[in-house]
């Protein structure tokens, strides 16, 4: 990624990323889930706006405010999110010409 500052950006360039693909598949209600306590307050309140970062939490609350029916943003503690950070781990290794079938319960 191009002009990530630190993992805050990071974090909010990957939020909009995702909001993008969620009102792209035609979702109208969605839950995001962090685990960057300052990003899920960066979303639900005005005050990270005047940041020089700002912009990413802008953009991210406007789209979520006219691309959604309704939404929201929760605080996750990193041992809850597993199974997020393990598909991220392997969307990094992906080979589109092998076949993956997920077999951890």
């Amino acid at each position: 990624m191009d002009n990530v500052h630190d993992a805050l950006c990071a974090e909010a360039h990957a939020c909009l990323i995702a909001i993008t693909a969620a009102a792209d598949q035609g979702m109208m209600q969605i839950q995001l889930e962090s685990d960057s306590m300052v990003l899920v307050k960066a979303l639900k309140s005005p005050n990270y706006d005047l940041l020089a970062r700002g912009t990413l939490f802008r953009e991210a609350k406007f789209l979520l405010d006219t691309q959604f029916i309704s939404f929201d943003v929760n605080f996750v503690p990193r041992s809850c999110n597993v199974c997020a950070h393990e598909l991220a781990r392997c969307g990094l290794l992906w080979d589109p010409d092998q076949s993956y079938v997920w077999v951890d319960s």
